[in-house]
């Protein structure tokens, strides 16, 4: 994908041998609550989240749950969550404080490379509330209304914009787990982007009561 994948910047990359079932790790943490990728790489700016994975356990399928697309969550969620944007506000203008410190982690960064994800911007912080809500608020995180399950076979490999389709781990164990933040610009489809939506350019329906 050689279009898509044009100046693409490495995340991470790492194996995770450990059954997803049951760690009980803290709600932000954990991979068994449904969510949407956030704040994990510092200020992508809009940028896409794109990973990939591969099931490297020879006789257990990985299994994975998803609730539907960002833009169908945050329709239905916005208002709840506090990202629905207000009238004469452009919610994704950086302030004079984003601007001084994404200069500031970029210097760091050119002698600390792992300083680049203290950076900061309105959108990511507007994901990570979005990300925190679905965590936290126990009217979504304990409904399952449009929850789909998934199961990958051993050996099976899948690739996801997980900042855009909500997703869970709910058990498994042995995956291969590699993250690249992408340029929006390539992407054809950008109306289905996050960072549009959040913009403003698909209004959520109205507030609920």
């Amino acid at each position: 994908m050689p279009d898509f994948m044009r100046c693409a910047r490495e995340g991470t990359t790492s194996l995770r041998p450990i059954e997803a079932r049951g760690r009980r790790l803290p709600p932000h943490a954990s991979d068994e609550l449904v969510h949407v990728d956030a704040g994990a790489y510092g200020a992508t700016h809009g940028d896409r989240i794109l990973r990939f994975f591969v099931n490297v356990n020879p006789r257990q399928d990985r299994i994975w749950a998803s609730r539907g697309t960002f833009r169908d969550l945050y329709r239905a969620h916005a208002h709840a969550a506090g990202i629905a944007p207000r009238a004469g506000h452009s919610p994704l203008q950086p302030t004079a404080l984003d601007r001084a410190r994404s200069r500031a982690v970029r210097l760091a960064a050119w002698a600390i490379p792992a300083l680049r994800v203290a950076d900061s911007s309105p959108y990511d912080r507007l994901m990570r509330r979005f990300h925190n809500y679905m965590k936290d608020t126990p009217a979504f995180r304990d409904a399952n209304d449009g929850l789909v399950r998934f199961a990958f076979a051993p050996f099976s490999a899948w690739m996801v914009l997980t900042d855009a389709v909500s997703h869970a781990c709910l058990s498994g164990r042995h995956a291969l787990v590699s993250t690249f933040v992408l340029p929006l610009a390539n992407c054809r489809h950008r109306e289905l982007a996050p960072y549009y939506i959040l913009a403003g350019r698909d209004e959520p329906g109205p507030r609920a009561g």
